[in-house]
């Protein structure tokens, strides 16, 4: 043996020698795979089962699990083993993740309901009052993959947009703040004169628009066709014109090197020909959101990003026509994003008062998806995964996870301003609101904070939610 483990380590270095006779794969994944089939192999059901419930064996039983279904192996024992661990005294996430990897299909063959019955024990612990939030996170992820009944009828088809709407009832308000919001060098407006707005009814997205809502608008050909591209500049970069595509390249890079410190402007210059090209890559037109293949931002029920704003406003032109054809709303309503002020009316009670963020909540950490929780998830996280930091109406995620896109342009909030406010044609700044997981907490301080972007920019920690007016 010694001999063999030798060669193995002297001729393809799949193995390293820790110490003295001691010796380790190179790559842990790997001894994770063989240990998990060594268990699969030679344990029994039932001492499997165990194992599945020890979250030290979870990444070596899952790739086992995914090696035996690629080979086309052992596919119901895995179901059976995972059908004895989904019960409330068992571990169901393990479960689902099991289901998950073995298939449906498979699943469906060894018992009808056991894939519906774990997708929706997997949904009652994401909105138990007490679940953790790390397991609430692992549950609702687990659940997305599976098939989300918040999002999915029971034929697995997309639910429509207008069932996961609230309506807020009208009210007059005060929007803006008095406290400085932004330290002194960093970008984004400040201090906001407080204004009176008097709100008629309207609704709003329970959740920012997710990844699996906004598919149907990619499969849809939503990017190919012209009529939900309204406004000159949306129009001309639908259709790829390569004169205004060269501007807004221009004008991102102008902007990069206005605003970044001395320090970070030397790098971008001393690596100009790459962030050029990355801004043309950015600038240019797609057929998807720019991080739509990217497993860190493309699970089904975490908030779209890699959009600009030119393109959340495409996809509620598509979901308007979409929800009228199908008689889900009335020919006079429409799907619009929300303006910055309807943003934070939806953050506040029906007296007016601001029911998300500071001084509203005592810490951020338990409610919102942000660098100051102790998740230490570098992405944003499946919608609803903090029901502790809903506002009032019970809207989800006004704070943390994604910054939303507002209809409104970075202009005062003085009344001077009113007939700019919503003006969509030419190459302005707009307001997004909310925060996000790889925000800096100052910003997430109060839902008054707004921050602003140009039209085509897209980020990873940017989305939108829709609303529905009369």
């Amino acid at each position: 043996m010694l001999g063999l483990v030798l060669r193995v380590t002297r001729s393809n270095g799949l193995l390293v020698e820790q110490s003295t006779g001691r010796y380790a794969f190179v790559h842990r994944s790997l001894q994770e795979l063989l240990a998990g089939l060594h268990v699969l192999t030679c344990l029994s059901e039932a001492d499997i089962a165990d194992m599945a419930m020890n979250m030290h064996w979870r990444a070596s039983l899952l790739l086992a699990a995914q090696s035996r279904r690629y080979r086309g192996e052992g596919a119901t024992p895995l179901t059976r083993i995972a059908r004895s661990i989904s019960h409330p005294d068992g571990d169901v996430i393990m479960a689902g993740e099991l289901f998950d990897v073995i298939g449906r299909e498979v699943v469906d063959a060894n018992a009808a309901s056991l894939w519906t019955d774990t997708a929706n024990a997997l949904c009652n612990l994401a909105e138990t009052n007490g679940t953790d939030t790390a397991v609430r996170v692992r549950a609702l992820s687990v659940l997305g993959r599976l098939g989300d009944p918040r999002f999915l009828d029971a034929n697995g088809m997309v639910k429509s947009d207008n069932d996961r709407v609230i309506t807020l009832s009208p009210l007059v308000m005060t929007v803006g703040t008095i406290t400085e919001t932004v330290p002194k060098g960093e970008k984004g407006a400040p201090a906001n004169p407080l204004r009176r707005v008097e709100f008629d009814s309207f609704g709003i997205g329970r959740y920012p628009v997710t990844n699996l809502e906004y598919a149907r608008f990619v499969n849809g050909n939503g990017y190919e066709e012209p009529r939900y591209w309204r406004g000159i500049e949306a129009s001309a970069w639908a259709r790829g014109d390569e004169a205004l595509i060269g501007e807004i390249v221009e004008i991102s890079v102008s902007r990069i090197e206005k605003d970044l410190g001395p320090e970070l402007r030397e790098v971008f210059r001393g690596n100009r020909q790459r962030a050029i090209d990355e801004l043309w890559r950015i600038c240019s037109r797609r057929n998807e959101p720019y991080w739509w293949r990217d497993s860190r931002f493309n699970h089904p029920t975490q908030p779209v990003v890699g959009v600009g704003w030119w393109e959340a406003n495409a996809y509620c032109a598509w979901l308007t026509e979409d929800s009228r054809a199908s008689g889900v709303i009335a020919e006079t309503q429409t799907f619009v994003l929300p303006s910055e002020w309807e943003w934070e009316r939806a953050c506040a009670d029906d007296t007016g008062q601001l029911s998300v963020g500071l001084p509203a909540w005592k810490n951020l950490g338990s409610r919102a998806h942000t660098r100051v929780n102790d998740l230490a998830i570098d992405r944003p996280v499946p919608v609803g995964a903090f029901p502790s930091g809903a506002a009032a109406a019970g809207l989800d995620d006004l704070i943390g996870n994604v910054w939303e896109w507002t209809r409104s342009r970075a202009v005062p909030y003085d009344v001077s301003y009113d007939n700019e406010r919503e003006v969509s044609d030419g190459l302005n700044e707009y307001v997004a609101r909310g925060g996000s997981w790889f925000a800096r907490p100052w910003q997430l301080v109060s839902p008054c904070f707004r921050t602003f972007d140009l039209p085509w920019m897209v980020y990873f920690d940017v989305g939108f939610r829709v609303t529905l007016r009369d």
